[in-house]
Formats: C-alpha cells, sequence, structure tokens
C-alpha cells in the first residue's frame, strides 16, 4: 500500500511530539499528544524516569499509571535496573 509506504516509510526526519504542556492538540498533519504513546513500552519507560507523575490530558492517567495498563509491554528497561 502506498500510503503505508508513504506515512511509515523512509523519512528524512520523524519528529514525534509527545506532549505540548497539557493541551490537547488536533490539526491534520499534528496530533498532541502522540496518538499511540499511551500504548509504547519504549516511550512510558524513558517517560517514568523523569515524570511518573505526568498526568496525560486526554487519559487523565499519569505516566505510571499508563505503563501499569499496558497490555503488551516491550522488554524495556532503564538502563541499570534489570
Amino acid at each position: 500500500n502506498r500510503d503505508l509506504e508513504t506515512r511509515w516509510g523512509e523519512r528524512i526526519i520523524d519528529i514525534d511530539i509527545l506532549f505540548y504542556d497539557n493541551q490537547l492538540i488536533s490539526l491534520p498533519n499534528l496530533v498532541v499528544p502522540h496518538k499511540f504513546m499511551h500504548e509504547r513500552a519504549f516511550v512510558l519507560v524513558p517517560m517514568l524516569e523523569i515524570a511518573p507523575d505526568f498526568v496525560h490530558p486526554f487519559f487523565h492517567k499519569t505516566i505510571e499509571n499508563l505503563y501499569k495498563d499496558l497490555k503488551h509491554p516491550e522488554d524495556v528497561f532503564l538502563y541499570g535496573t534489570v
């Protein structure tokens, strides 16, 4: 599918904006908070170190609770914790 190749294929740069304070932004080319960050351990684990009590402005859950709610956590750990 050409659309998926364009969206998920090679890019010069890919910047994911996870949060912008506690704002909810929904524009054609920008959604903040990131749509899928709450499903990804590789995003949540580092956030646990810097802001475990930050509340997701859409789900109204802390980063720690979002991590605990993961259905399929990948094997992602903070360096030195395993």
